[in-house]
């Protein structure tokens, strides 16, 4: 990771560099990477091979540290892609989708960075929404509402989690959140 100190007075073009998690090549570069609201977390889900990993931010020297490692294993039959933090920063929302040969589901899974050591926070994770068939959950971004909207691939409405600081079901996930106005989601 390469992190760039920007002030008043402009960009400093030498990175601070971060040798620290998991290696992967531009070719699989599919996913989304997430700051914290607050700058102290960095997240990334990747598609290829399927992972998460989130790391602490220090944003007065630029450098990241404490991976957390959330492996496939926790997800169902995953293909991971989205990921962003709750507005407080406390927990982490990371979207999948299950392929299987009838139908496709997706699954919006919550986990909770102030649960204690990195097994407990892997522990901590849970399934708070699932969409309808055939409409992959995607990308997740965290609204100016203090809302956070799910990308919903191939479907005519956006996923959205009313109360994404609230832990467990009552983050009150509404899969056909917000109509589209007849146009298609797509990934992001």
């Amino acid at each position: 990771f390469n992190s760039y100190l920007i002030t008043s007075e402009g960009l400093d073009t030498v990175p601070v560099r971060s040798e620290i998690g998991a290696v992967f090549s531009q070719l699989d570069a599919l996913g989304q990477m997430k700051a914290s609201p607050d700058g102290r977390r960095i997240g990334v889900a990747h598609l290829y091979p399927e992972l998460v990993e989130v790391y602490d931010f220090d944003a007065s020297t630029g450098k990241l540290s404490n991976t957390i490692q959330i492996p496939e294993s926790v997800f169902e039959k995953s293909s991971l892609y989205g990921l962003e933090f709750s507005s407080n920063g406390d927990l982490l929302y990371i979207a999948n989708h299950t392929i299987d040969y009838l139908q496709d589901v997706g699954f919006l899974y919550q986990f909770n960075l102030k649960a204690g050591n990195n097994t407990q926070i892997i522990n901590s994770g849970r399934v708070v929404g699932q969409n309808v068939p055939l409409t992959d959950l995607r990308g997740l971004q965290l609204g100016p509402d203090g809302r956070l909207y799910v990308a919903r691939s191939l479907g005519k409405y956006m996923g959205v989690v009313n109360q994404p600081d609230v832990l467990g079901m009552g983050c009150n996930y509404v899969d056909e959140g917000v109509y589209l106005g007849g146009k298609t989601g797509l990934w992001t």
